[in-house]
């Protein structure tokens, strides 16, 4: 209603979660134009050896279903086929099994695709053994649709449940205005910093409140009020912002564990801050034969960590520390596709066993495993270059004639962070790095990241489209 306020039809019953705290209204269309395959496509293929390993399930709908953890609010499906917008196709739980489906028709083609639970943690199908690299460091399901089928494989991936961290309830942000505002948005590390994707909601008394999912850890935000962004001022807990200010902080999961002030060598084990998972954070490949294992524990908790093999057992070193934890990692070898694994903990004169079961005193424990994983190769050129990242428009303007109509004054002194944002333009350009290649070569530079160089809303092109 008049571009501000967001309600749910008072007229239909049928409603689903928004992802935000509040619910969306649902309409289910049940007349739809649904393409079977011929009978030429069905013979053609029963004349083919059987596909191993996959079952070939009739196309009208394709059904997705997806097993959430302990704590998933909401389940949506993004993919190739609908630009991986996260509020295009929602799953629901109906039954309360913790089995989410939704239906989608598929054009012929492969197509990529992840679950996003409760609007921020994106994760692969871990049903669906068929992924590809996403390009950020993880990876896509995908699924091929022929002649209006689909293929999915009946193979387990992995033999674990996925252990991920869902919060139970949205963090509910509250916003006490001094004077009367006409428009307050949150905006923080949870939605990229941005300041109108977080609208908050005026309560009355010049109180406005907003409710959102955040992710595990360490949240920081600001509220932006008619344009001015401001700290949360009834919030102690603060960070510096590096422009004079500072931002708020909210801890969420274990990191809102109060402090528990934890004493090395006396025998007594922090269980909560405890953390190993199936994750690159975690455990990973170095190569075929060598894998890298990392254990988190509360700061100051233990005396040493040992890994155990079947046939081995090597002492972990300490590894980094961050605020609220401290991480335990080695290396070890490994002569086998799939291995098995515990932890020893050492705490004065306690010792304890660490593995999928929590942690125990007994040997009745069960193993950590690790997969077989393709390892991730270093191109020959990439060992031992000397990188620089350029952001082009902030570099050096080399051709004055494809500056844009806004491009600003080249300044060299720091600048306020008006005229620094995402839309600030200073006509930087590749003329201008070609013409400073010779100043690169005399830094030792041996190659270029670039910032994203297509058309983009922003000076940085990270919202290329």
């Amino acid at each position: 209603m008049n571009g501000e306020i967001w309600l749910i039809d008072p007229n239909n019953s049928k409603k689903v979660p928004d992802g935000l705290g509040g619910e969306n209204s649902s309409l289910e269309v049940s007349s739809i134009n649904i393409r079977e395959p011929s009978a030429e496509s069905i013979s053609a293929d029963s004349a083919k050896p059987a596909e191993t390993a996959e079952t070939v399930k009739p196309q009208g709908f394709t059904v997705f279903h997806f097993k959430a953890p302990p704590g998933a609010h909401t389940v949506s499906l993004v993919g190739t086929f609908n630009d991986w917008d996260m509020n295009a196709k929602f799953l629901n739980d109906d039954d309360k099994d913790g089995i989410w489906e939704a239906k989608a028709v598929l054009p012929d083609g492969q197509h990529e695709y992840k679950y996003v639970i409760n609007g921020w943690d994106w994760v692969r199908d871990p049903e669906n053994p068929k992924t590809i690299s996403d390009m950020a460091g993880g990876e896509n399901s995908v699924i091929e649709i022929k002649n209006g089928r689909a293929f999915f494989s009946e193979a387990n991936s992995r033999s674990e449940e996925l252990d991920l961290w869902a919060p139970e309830k949205p963090h509910r942000f509250v916003f006490h205005s001094s004077a009367p505002a006409n428009k307050v948005f949150v905006a923080g590390s949870f939605n990229n910093w941005s300041s109108t994707a977080a609208p908050m909601i005026n309560s009355g008394d010049n109180e406005w409140t907003a409710d959102f999912f955040l992710p595990q850890g360490k949240t920081l935000y600001k509220y932006v009020v008619d344009g001015r962004w401001l700290p949360d001022t009834e919030n102690p807990l603060r960070e510096d912002d590096n422009y004079g200010s500072y931002n708020s902080v909210v801890l969420s999961g274990d990191w809102s564990a109060p402090d528990t002030n934890s004493i090395r060598g006396d025998g007594i084990i922090y269980e909560p801050a405890i953390a190993h998972r199936h994750s690159s954070v975690y455990e990973s490949r170095l190569d075929e034969m060598t894998g890298i294992f990392r254990v988190r524990f509360d700061r100051d908790d233990i005396s040493k960590l040992f890994l155990i093999f079947p046939a081995d057992t090597i002492e972990m070193n300490l590894y980094t520390r961050d605020e609220r934890f401290e991480y335990w990692q080695t290396e070890a070898k490994i002569f086998s596709d799939t291995i098995t694994y515990t932890f020893l903990i050492e705490d004065g004169d306690n010792k304890f066993l660490l593995g999928r079961n929590s942690l125990i005193k007994s040997s009745s424990i069960k193993p950590f495993t690790l997969a077989p994983a393709k390892p991730f190769r270093i191109p020959a050129w990439l060992d031992g270059a000397v990188i620089y990242h350029i952001f082009p428009d902030r570099f050096s303007n080399g051709d004055n004639s494809n500056d844009p109509s806004n491009t600003r004054e080249w300044r060299y002194e720091s600048l306020p962070k008006s005229e620094v944002g995402w839309s600030a333009r200073y006509g930087g350009d590749i003329s201008g790095v070609i013409s400073n290649l010779d100043y690169l070569t005399e830094l030792g530079i041996t190659a270029i990241k670039f910032n994203p160089i297509f058309s983009a809303p922003s000076s940085n092109k990270y919202d290329a489209t």
